[in-house]
């Protein structure tokens, strides 16, 4: 009995060397994928940036149509 006890011991240690081998490597995946995940916060587009654009280009070519009416008339 007291020899299939210490393979029990080997066997919970040998799991928990593996479970920390393991713990480490999903670390590191975690770590890489939360840097890329701040890459693209940091290059995404937000919804004030495109209405901005959006209000700039419609102004522009609000000009641009109020310029050509103004050129044809004369």
């Amino acid at each position: 009995m007291y020899a299939r006890m210490e393979s029990l011991e080997v066997s919970n240690g040998e799991i928990l060397d593996a479970l920390n081998t393991f713990a480490g490597s999903v670390e590191v995946r975690f770590d890489s994928v939360e840097k890329r995940l701040n890459r693209v916060d940091a290059l995404m587009v937000t919804k004030d940036y495109l209405d901005n654009k959006l209000a700039d280009h419609h102004s522009d070519l609000v000009q641009w149509t109020r310029r050509e009416i103004h050129r044809n008339k004369i």
